[in-house]
């Protein structure tokens, strides 16, 4: 809840970048087509329609561990 309040105005670019996210690696994490990531890249989050920004917002969050 903090988390899209403090950043609802960078975009999923700057978001992506910051925990060092490829636009690939964002998709498969996501579960989200690759197109779709590039066609929010430059959105601020709060642009973003609800049922993409859902799929990526834990992701971005990092609230969610992946064992590699």
């Amino acid at each position: 809840m903090f988390f899209e309040f403090r950043n609802r105005n960078r975009t999923i670019k700057e978001l992506r970048k910051d925990h060092g996210y490829t636009v690939e690696q964002l998709a498969f994490r996501s579960e989200v087509d690759k197109l779709e990531v590039l066609r929010v890249d430059h959105l601020r989050l709060k642009e973003v329609k609800d049922p993409t920004r859902s799929q990526l917002l834990p992701i971005l969050r990092a609230s969610i561990t992946w064992i590699v």
